[in-house]
């Protein structure tokens, strides 16, 4: 795996075979400023300018450069391979330069041999001294990242409907696929494993930070077979806990810091959909950035609740800002990047917006037609208008 990480300090031993005392000469790591890749360049610096001169009018081809400046990695048991790193040669301003064809990598220990006398030789120049040059360069192994944790996971509050339709486990670091199901554990009140209530597909985000648990739709939609014969993931009156073990690998293969558990009641299924005309609206007033606040009577999907609600403003724009969500996922609130100016504004609301049951505000997660339970018909947004007035002096 490749390293673009910079040291302060690059760590470079050098071992010069037939070098005077208090020689100049010298190899480094070192950025090169016409590499456009941004890699770091293996450098020969304190030679004498006319050698360098001489050198790079000689236009050397790329065997006799290889001939007489090569770089090899060395094994972990002090051995240099026989390989040479691949790459280019040039002389000019000073120094001589070898451009790896892939950049350093970090924790790995280079050999670099340039016979001087050879490029004197074959740049027509008296020999220099040192005749030769080695030296062993390094960049040292970047800090060890801190262990991956598991932050949150939502819905934060300890009292869930029977009904619950997702949970969301958010990781400090990005997180191995394939391993979820081996490594989190519903337990009942005695500590039994709960039957799997989950689907058995993983859903990260991009990041693969997040990860969206769906409890089994089969098992909690009424009328439904698996409702039926397994009755609902979760029952009303018992208690839970969420286990991630510490077992599971982040996606640098490294165990998670430390097991993380939710613990939680249920209470009875939620089976009625959220209503914006029960929200409340808190205005901020205008000239400084405090936050817009609306405030639900019922937790919200936090995943939505951070996706499907914008700001406008009167000429139709949308503001930048930051979204924070907070109470237990009843408080939406979001923070301008600029001082709200007076005037008039909307909060555009997707109608897909959730509850914990997954009831939206277009329509029920499980309607029984027997019972007299529909979809809503609304449009694709609710709008909720609000006005910015300068504040009383």
């Amino acid at each position: 795996m490749v390293s673009s990480w910079r040291p302060a300090a690059i760590l470079a031993a050098a071992l010069q075979v037939a070098a005077a005392a208090g020689a100049a000469p010298a190899v480094r790591l070192n950025d090169d400023p016409a590499d456009a890749r941004g890699y770091l360049t293996f450098e020969v610096t304190g030679l004498p300018p006319a050698l360098v001169a001489a050198v790079g009018r000689a236009r050397l081809d790329p065997a006799s450069w290889a001939a007489s400046f090569s770089v090899h990695t060395v094994r972990e048991d002090g051995g240099v391979s026989t390989v040479a790193v691949l790459g280019s040669h040039e002389a000019g301003g000073g120094r001589l330069r070898f451009r790896p064809r892939f950049p350093p990598v970090a924790g790995v220990a280079y050999r670099v041999r340039v016979d001087l006398a050879s490029l004197a030789r074959r740049a027509g120049q008296p020999p220099p001294a040192p005749a030769r040059l080695e030296a062993t360069v390094a960049l040292p192994p970047p800090p060890a990242a801190a262990p991956t944790v598991v932050e949150a996971i939502y819905p934060s509050r300890g009292v869930l409907p029977e009904n619950l339709l997702k949970l969301y486990l958010h990781f400090s670091a990005p997180m191995t696929r394939g391993e979820a199901f081996r490594h989190l554990h519903l337990l009942d009140a005695a500590g039994n494993e709960v039957t799997p209530p989950f689907l058995g597909q993983e859903l990260w985000d991009p990041e693969q930070r997040r990860l969206t648990l769906f409890l089994d739709p089969g098992r909690i939609k009424r009328g439904l077979r698996p409702h039926e014969e397994a009755g609902p993931p979760l029952v009303a009156g018992r208690s839970y806990r969420l286990l991630v073990d510490a077992g599971w690998p982040d996606a640098a293969g490294r165990p998670l810091a430390a097991p993380f558990d939710k613990r939680f009641t249920v209470t009875a299924a939620d089976r009625s959909a959220p209503r914006a005309a029960d929200w409340r609206l808190v205005a901020p007033p205008a000239g400084g950035r405090g936050p817009l606040e609306l405030i639900f009577p019922e937790p919200l999907d936090h995943a939505l609740l951070e996706r499907v609600l914008e700001v406008v403003d009167e000429g139709g724009r949308r503001l930048a800002g930051r979204i924070e969500i907070a109470g237990e996922e009843t408080r939406w609130r979001f923070h301008p990047d600029r001082p709200w100016a007076p005037g008039g504004y909307r909060v555009e609301v997707e109608t897909l917006l959730e509850d914990l049951a997954g009831n939206s505000l277009r329509k029920l997660f499980d309607a029984d037609a027997a019972a007299g339970e529909h979809e809503f018909e609304t449009a694709p947004y609710v709008v909720l208008p609000f006005r910015v007035a300068t504040a009383d002096p």
